[in-house]
């Protein structure tokens, strides 16, 4: 697998244990690991999740020590992030198979 998708994926599973709360002292350093680039190709969209990634754990370090420090979600609840696949006269579309889509750019199979 290229870099560029595993180290999406190594951020992936790593913000899931951090969100989780099974994450660990190694957890936010290896994602600053994955989020430096090394081993990445300059591809569009690695580039941008570990600049995004990157900004986020700094802007919101105090919400990350307190993940960390009590082991679980400090302030849990459902933070739906849709994509938006269109935007036309204020009315806006957002992409309903988003929410299967992993970071390796598969989908997970729908229930049923």
């Amino acid at each position: 697998m290229p870099a560029c998708k595993l180290g999406s994926a190594e951020i992936t599973d790593r913000l899931t244990r951090l969100e989780g709360g099974t994450a660990d002292d190694t957890t936010v350093p290896a994602i600053g690991g994955w989020c430096s680039g090394h081993g990445w190709q300059p591809v569009l969209p690695p580039v941008q999740e570990r600049e995004l990634v990157a900004s986020i754990l700094n802007a919101f370090a105090d919400e990350v020590a307190e993940h960390l420090d009590q082991g679980r979600c400090p302030r849990p609840r459902v933070l739906p992030l849709p994509k938006i696949i269109d935007l036309d006269d204020g009315r806006v579309v957002y992409d309903e198979e988003y929410y299967r889509k992993q970071p390796d750019w598969t989908y997970v199979q729908s229930p049923g």
